[in-house]
């Protein structure tokens, strides 16, 4: 039996203004992907992921996750139902700790907000016990016990970016989606970031990566997409991608 898959993206087109953006774009992520998206710049990526999450609303298709269809659903509607995600840029609070930060991220994911998060009200402490346990977890799965008093803004690069997922999966979701998170570090940073995600994956979380890092992308997952302007030129497992024709030419290079 083929268990239905976490995520469907059926037929998905995107327009602004005259520019087509995606072009009939369709994959499904099954339940314990670690699934990576690939193409150069200007394939429609970050477009595609915006529309995943909610950010953007496709011109044609439908996004499907869990088996229900939420493509006219906000943002934050699809976080509750278990879809999270991360950003290129990342939003630590440097002078806060480990913990501290993903504290603030349950805060805000929580239904308080940003500005509630920051204000010292007696309804955050009140709270802040449950969202303590909640983020010490998070701590725990990502494997950042060592740091958790440890200041953000002082940790190498490489675990600030870490601290930055963990912020995102303290909702413990289904799904993440990991947007280019490997940018601007070094190799070693690389693969420590590497493993924290493989980590969480093999503990049950969906993984969906944007990245141009190869290296990285073809170790560790399991399914890859290629887009190129638009459209969707490939899907199979790395050892596939690897030789195939179309991507060697739009992409990968010789």
């Amino acid at each position: 039996m083929v268990e239905r898959a976490l995520l469907e993206i059926r037929g998905v087109v995107k327009r602004f203004g005259g520019l087509l953006a995606l072009d009939g774009v369709g994959f499904e992520v099954r339940p314990g992907d670690f699934f990576g998206l690939i193409g150069p710049n200007g394939a429609g990526k970050s477009v595609l992921i915006n529309i995943v999450t909610g950010l953007y609303k496709p011109t044609r298709g439908s996004v499907i996750f869990g088996g229900r269809d939420v493509t006219s659903l906000r943002p934050h509607l699809r976080h509750q139902l278990g879809m999270s995600r991360t950003f290129q840029h990342s939003t630590l609070f440097f002078e806060l700790s480990v913990l501290e930060n993903i504290m603030m991220g349950v805060r805000a994911i929580s239904g308080m907000g940003l500005w509630g998060t920051l204000a010292n009200t007696r309804a955050n402490h009140l709270s802040d016990e449950a969202i303590g346990v909640v983020a010490e977890e998070a701590v725990d799965l990502l494997g950042l016990k060592r740091y958790r008093t440890e200041t953000a803004g002082k940790l190498p690069y490489g675990l600030q970016k870490i601290v930055s997922i963990g912020m995102a999966v303290a909702s413990k979701p289904k799904l993440l989606l990991l947007d280019e998170p490997l940018t601007g570090l070094i190799a070693s940073e690389v693969d420590e970031v590497m493993r924290h995600i493989s980590l969480l994956n093999r503990q049950g979380i969906t993984v969906l990566i944007v990245e141009h890092n190869m290296r990285a992308v073809m170790g560790y997952c399991n399914r890859i997409m290629v887009l190129n302007f638009g459209i969707k030129i490939a899907e199979d497992q790395p050892s596939e991608i690897r030789r195939n024709e179309k991507v060697i030419r739009s992409y990968l290079g010789e």
